[in-house]
């Protein structure tokens, strides 16, 4: 992923990707999916100005994100009407209040005492934001600094016969076995929640959007 590339989406306001409500996914599954889980503190990378932390914070959850745009982080907190915390470290600028703290900068020099401890990780388009080349490292970094915390991860899969458009993105459609590549070593239970075909035209194809839930 080039850091590059997602700063100026934000700059030029090309964000498509930002969905103007909740994920339905989210809304409908999380409860069910974690019921037995404490669920208090949720991990979000890579989480621009998502309309899915509003819904959390509205469920008494603690949300921590990640974003490397400033535009976003400072988006996100106007549209909640907070004037946010501002501090400064060697490698971001921490955005508190309240109900979340979000960290500007990028992901791979977060540490586990910058974001302490974390129930769930919820990821809904944040793999698939990655090349296939990159998808380990993410993963294995992820599952690291929250000590292996379970997840809740959304994900595009490429329709049926059309292959050819699983290396295209971003986003990058990613397959089942993909999946199950990625995160077996480290999760025990790796289930397919929920998939249904996507309204949205992704590289001129409805992918299935997936609901995976991930646990050790």
């Amino acid at each position: 992923m080039n850091p590059d590339f997602w700063r100026q989406c934000w700059e030029s306001n090309s964000i498509g990707f930002h969905e103007t409500q909740p994920n339905v996914l989210l809304t409908s599954y999380f409860d069910s999916c974690l019921k037995d889980m404490n669920k208090q503190r949720v991990f979000v990378p890579m989480c621009g100005k998502s309309n899915d932390m509003t819904w959390l914070i509205k469920q008494n959850i603690h949300v921590i994100g990640v974003e490397l745009s400033e535009i976003a982080v400072n988006a996100y907190f106007k549209s909640l009407n907070i004037t946010p915390t501002i501090t400064k470290t060697t490698y971001f600028q921490k955005y508190s209040s309240s109900c979340c703290d979000i960290f500007v900068g990028d992901l791979f020099n977060l540490t586990p005492n910058d974001i302490e401890t974390i129930d769930v990780i919820y990821d809904r388009a944040a793999l698939i934001a990655w090349e296939p080349t990159q998808r380990q490292k993410y993963c294995n970094f992820l599952i690291k600094i929250t000590k292996n915390a379970p997840q809740l991860l959304i994900t595009f899969q490429a329709p049926f016969n059309q292959e050819a458009l699983v290396s295209q993105g971003p986003p990058f459609f990613i397959q089942p076995e993909t999946i199950q590549t990625l995160y077996s070593e480290n999760y025990s239970s790796i289930k397919l929640i929920h998939s249904h075909q996507s309204e949205r035209l992704i590289h001129s194809a409805h992918p299935n959007e997936c609901l995976w839930k991930l646990q050790a």
